[in-house]
């Protein structure tokens, strides 16, 4: 965000400005609620905007047009995403995993009883779900909870992605994730 609901596009080679988009025009055009408490920094797929409001909403917005591909109200706080290279979206609530199609078709959910669920990791056909007292491992295929691995983390963990490696940090520790 560049000033109050500016977003700016620049080019990653030269840091010249390709282009501008004034988050009102969201506001104005969605269905929804106001956006106003981003859980991420809006991300680009195949010349759209994903939009991912922490209280439950979802646009995919493509800023050229002023048009709206898809959106969706998941009617609870969403904790945290993922995002595939099909264009699969995965989100993470208090209670669920969804997961959204390109096109926003809606299809998988998986009902979850986590308390405080705040990352989602995904591995093949393995969904890592972690919490404050550790990483709980679901199959994706069965839907059923594969294992618990006990792990009592300093504050809410976090994810960082590297090419190489995978690691998970809180306010004290850093862990690599490993097979």
């Amino acid at each position: 965000l560049y000033n109050s609901g500016t977003l700016i596009f620049l080019d990653a080679i030269n840091n010249e400005i390709q282009s501008s988009y004034f988050l009102e025009d969201l506001n104005i055009l969605s269905s929804l609620n106001l956006f106003d408490e981003f859980i991420d920094a809006p991300f680009e797929f195949k010349q759209h905007l994903y939009f991912i409001d922490k209280k439950g909403l979802i646009s995919v917005f493509n800023p050229i047009s002023s048009s709206i591909l898809w959106e969706v109200d998941v009617n609870s706080t969403i904790n945290d995403y993922l995002f595939r290279d099909n264009g699969h979206l995965f989100v993470l609530t208090n209670n669920k995993v969804l997961i959204f199609n390109e096109e926003g078709a809606l299809i998988y959910e998986l009902i979850i009883d986590i308390e405080d669920p705040n990352l989602l990791l995904m591995n093949l056909d393995k969904l890592y779900i972690f919490n404050n007292r550790g990483i709980n491992v679901f199959d994706l295929n069965s839907k059923a909870k594969e294992n618990f691995i006990k792990l009592k983390f300093d504050g809410k963990a976090t994810l960082i992605n590297t090419p190489s490696n995978i690691f998970i940090k809180d306010n004290k520790a850093l862990y690599k994730i490993s097979e």
